[in-house]
């Protein structure tokens, strides 16, 4: 049975890596929706500044597959 007190208590790796998966979840929808900051904002509940972020790594990633596909 858990507590009260200790449903507050999550381990410090545990943190980083739910934090790193949410990250990688919100890249992966600006690439498969495209990068649109207001969709990614009302999606996942973020502020405009970071919804552009994610939107501008986005799009500097898409760039370069482009950029790749078209050498030679």
């Amino acid at each position: 049975m858990v507590r009260a007190a200790d449903r507050g208590h999550v381990p410090a790796g545990a943190r980083e890596a739910t934090s790193s998966l949410r990250g990688d979840r919100i890249l992966h929808e600006a690439l498969t929706i495209g990068p649109d900051p207001l969709h990614l904002a009302m999606v996942f509940n973020l502020s405009h500044t970071i919804a552009n972020r994610y939107a501008a790594i986005a799009q500097n990633l898409l760039d370069d597959q482009l950029d790749h596909a078209a050498e030679p």
